[in-house]
């Protein structure tokens, strides 16, 4: 960010990427200046990984890896889907992850298992004292970090704004794309929306 000339800034982060927030809002708290989460493993004793993502975290990971084709990609990734997508946009989604053969680092990719374990009081510290305006954009039907993890968000975050989308699973922005633009939109443009929570559907 200090090479780009990035000051403050709101950061919306999904997936791995809500990792790398929280890390940001460790090290530099006060240049966020507002904060925006999808679906990701916040809280690492939560994360629900399902096999193929064990599997791929297991020594077999690397061969796995190599095997993996854009059909057993399509099938894992609509298990963790709550609203059909279309095919697609599911090939796009593989094209980006197999480009220059993208998909052989998924086993090293997934070494974020073990990050959020060693930083975890880091990681959750830094979400819990967050002080800026804060939004949840969530998918409950995510098998890997949905409603077990909005019921702790609600608990210990009581004061953040709340987009819950009603049949989304862990791909907010690609199951209800319009749904998340419209809860981001407004948080990003609106200094006063803190603490209001609704349901989308």
């Amino acid at each position: 960010m200090g090479d780009l000339g990035i000051g403050e800034t709101a950061l919306v982060a999904h997936d791995y990427g809500v990792s790398v927030a929280q890390e940001l809002l460790a090290r530099d708290p006060g240049r966020i200046t507002r904060t925006a989460l999808l679906n990701g493993g916040l809280y690492a004793d939560l994360h629900r990984p399902i096999l193929m993502q064990r599997l791929l975290h297991s020594r077999v990971g690397p061969l796995l890896a190599r095997l993996t084709d854009e059909k057993r990609f399509t099938v894992n990734l609509r298990s963790v889907l709550g609203r059909p997508v279309p095919d697609e946009v599911l090939h796009d989604m593989w094209t980006s992850v197999a480009h220059e053969n993208g998909h052989h680092l998924a086993p090293r990719l997934l070494r974020y298992i073990d990050d959020r374990r060693v930083h975890f009081d880091r990681w959750t510290g830094s979400l819990e004292r967050y002080e800026g305006p804060l939004l949840f954009v969530w998918g409950p039907e995510d098998p890997v970090s949905g409603a077990h993890v909005l019921e702790r968000l609600r608990r210990r975050r009581p004061g953040a704004a709340f987009a819950v989308l009603t049949g989304v699973g862990h791909y907010p922005q690609v199951e209800a794309p319009e749904e998340t633009a419209e809860a981001l939109a407004a948080f990003l443009t609106d200094q006063d929306s803190a603490g209001r929570s609704h349901v989308m559907s």
